[in-house]
């Protein structure tokens, strides 16, 4: 399934065109990579991006990311690292941590070539910000999905699948659709669960 940045773009008229344009080469060139090669998987992606993007208008969290301090969960340990790390790419990278495993799977892979050099010697704890451009911003959301084992979650819409959830403090299988399963795994909770919905109806009717 070839993407087109005008499909994206009807879709979502409320994008940053020259932010979809900028995408759309390496969303093309990633997905079929890192195996998110159905249309079903491709909708279940593209939803989640288009939500944590603002329907495709930034690469960089709104929020000052002040509200991340002290989330030693998210590995924020030092001073200013809320801040320093909040959401960057099209899934909205959030943490140290999260920032430097994005980092060093990018720097590992053959697959990105002399580019990844870029991320050298955990550069990205350095400028974070490398996830806000075009090519990292989708790199880092695949391996993310990869690492997730996101697209084993993609089934028919009516078939429930088993994720783990913290439910009274306590990890425990529970059963959902594949939306919400995904959305729980790329945001952490249901934050826009509504958008997140319509936006996979939308997507997923493209012929």
């Amino acid at each position: 399934m070839q993407l087109s940045a005008e499909k994206i773009i009807q879709t979502f008229p409320r994008c940053n065109r020259s932010l979809v344009i900028s995408l759309v080469p390496f969303l093309n060139l990633y997905l079929p990579t890192f195996g998110i090669d159905t249309k079903l998987e491709i909708s279940h992606f593209l939803a989640q991006a288009a939500k944590e993007t603002d329907s495709f208008q930034v690469l960089k969290e709104y929020a000052s990311g002040a509200d991340y301090e002290g989330r030693t969960d998210l590995g924020n340990v030092y001073k200013g690292d809320g801040i320093k790390f909040k959401g960057h790419g099209i899934f909205m990278t959030t943490g140290r941590t999260n920032h430097a495993i994005a980092g060093k799977k990018i720097y590992e892979n053959d697959v990105f070539g002399e580019d990844r050099k870029v991320f050298v010697n955990d550069t990205i704890l350095k400028h974070p910000e490398l996830l806000c451009q075009p090519q990292w911003a989708v790199a880092s959301a695949c391996i993310f999905w990869l690492e997730k084992d996101l697209s084993n979650l993609c089934k028919s819409d009516v078939e429930l699948v088993t994720i783990k959830r913290k439910i009274d403090g306590k990890w425990s299988n529970y059963e959902c659709y594949p939306i919400e399963a995904i959305s729980r795994k790329v945001n952490g909770g249901l934050n826009g669960f509504s958008d997140r919905k319509l936006f996979y109806r939308k997507i997923s009717q493209w012929s």
